[in-house]
């Protein structure tokens, strides 16, 4: 019996650490280093090395200066964001030329803990939801400004580089049927979730 448990354990701990997908978490604010321009951090490669029926997630975190100060902010201060699903074009350039842009997000509360949940799935049950494909890119910005949330030219994706990129892995780049022991020594290691919010999410597609 004992044997028996010990087995079950060790079978279900190694298809956890098989586990190949990745949870990414974004705090969307201008004090957060991957949006500086000397680097490229902004470039996220996901669902690289999954199983097909495995896909990344990302936690976007809106600014909270309760939670993170402490204490309230002066309304100046305050970082407010519309996040946008837009073209290469519109990415490279900081300027929404679709009259009807997709919202990723919509940061404007300030006060209160929010975050916005995103599965990289190629397929989604949930009508309008969003979808990635396999080898494409998909491109986040917010072109808010201070004195405008629903700005749609330059705004802080200008002046704070506030975008971000996502290249989701082609079907090539899927695990190959080698060897479960060969796969984990050449890719990522088991690895525990770093965060786990339970708090005022929303999540945009499962």
């Amino acid at each position: 019996m004992q044997l028996s448990f010990r087995i079950l354990t060790l079978v279900s701990l190694f298809k956890i650490c098989l586990s190949m997908r990745q949870n990414h978490v974004i705090h969307w604010n201008t004090s957060n280093p991957i949006f500086r321009i000397d680097n490229t951090d902004h470039i996220l490669d996901v669902n690289h090395g999954n199983q097909p029926w495995e896909y990344d997630q990302v936690n976007i975190i809106c600014p909270n200066y309760k939670t993170l100060r402490g204490t309230s902010s002066d309304t100046e201060d305050e970082e407010k964001y519309i996040i946008y699903n837009v073209s290469k074009e519109e990415y490279e350039t900081c300027r929404i030329l679709n009259p009807n842009p997709r919202i990723v997000a919509v940061c404007d509360k300030p006060h209160e803990l929010l975050y916005f949940t995103i599965s990289f799935r190629s397929f989604t049950p949930t009508p309008g939801g969003m979808e990635f494909k396999p080898g494409k890119d998909y491109y986040f910005i917010s072109t808010s400004s201070p004195n405008d949330l629903k700005s749609k030219n330059g705004g802080r994706c200008s002046t704070h580089n506030m975008k971000i990129a996502f290249k989701v892995a082609s079907r090539d780049h899927e695990r190959s049927s080698s060897s479960p022991i060969e796969s984990l020594s050449n890719k990522k290691k088991c690895v525990s979730p770093k965060y786990q919010y339970s708090k005022a999410s929303k999540t945009i597609h499962n």
